[in-house]
């Protein structure tokens, strides 16, 4: 059965901001690796809604720095490749010294563009 578009739900991520903040992550920080785009860039712009501030990473710097600004208030990138060790420890000196510590860390990847279907 398909329901018309009135009679379906919709997902509060593709609202439009009402500037309404709930405040859940008030005074929080949350880092998001992988936020530089799709699912975990709308999760960074719901968790500033709801207060916190984020730290967003990405492997391309101009991508990053887009959506920062897309973002807007209470956000910072850091460009940073999730596999390399070295770009990690900077990620959290960067952290550690503009906001103290993580409170929130969504650990997202990109996926191989390969064919990882088996057999």
């Amino acid at each position: 059965m398909v329901r018309s578009k009135e009679e379906s739900p919709r997902c509060p991520a593709t609202q439009p901001n009402t500037g309404v903040i709930v405040g859940k992550l008030d005074g929080k920080v949350a880092v998001i690796t992988g936020g530089s785009s799709g699912m975990a860039l709308a999760g960074a712009r719901l968790f500033v809604q709801e207060g916190a501030h984020v730290v967003i990473t990405g492997r391309r710097k101009e991508v990053v720095d887009e959506a920062v600004m897309l973002i807007g208030r209470n956000a910072t990138g850091v460009q940073a490749d999730s596999a390399n060790l070295d770009d990690l420890d900077r990620l959290f000196d960067v952290v550690r010294r503009e906001k103290g510590a993580i409170d929130v860390l969504w650990a997202n990847a990109d996926w191989p563009q390969c064919d990882w279907r088996a057999g």
